[in-house]
């Protein structure tokens, strides 16, 4: 019984340490990004529009293929498991 009383103890220091990493995480992220917002009124993007566009067009692209490589791999995978 102790040592599942143990086992419990150890699993909530671990939970709680994991908590703290996130939360110091969050915090870390949060003030580092601050800079960033204060300085984007001072940006002007109307010169980045076309790479802009030609980012989501890669990107929607890359998307594609791999919805096309999951969709082969799942079909493949139903075939095998309908030949056992």
């Amino acid at each position: 019984m102790a040592t599942y009383e143990m086992k419990q103890d150890q699993d909530q220091d671990k939970k709680t340490g994991l908590v703290t990493k996130i939360a110091t995480g969050a915090i870390a992220a949060g003030v580092t990004a601050l800079p960033m917002v204060a300085n984007a009124a001072e940006l002007d993007f109307t010169g980045a529009s076309a790479e802009l566009d030609g980012a989501k067009t890669a990107i929607v692209g890359i998307i594609g293929v791999l919805i096309v490589i999951g969709g082969i791999v799942l079909g493949w995978n139903t075939f095998r498991r309908s030949a056992h």
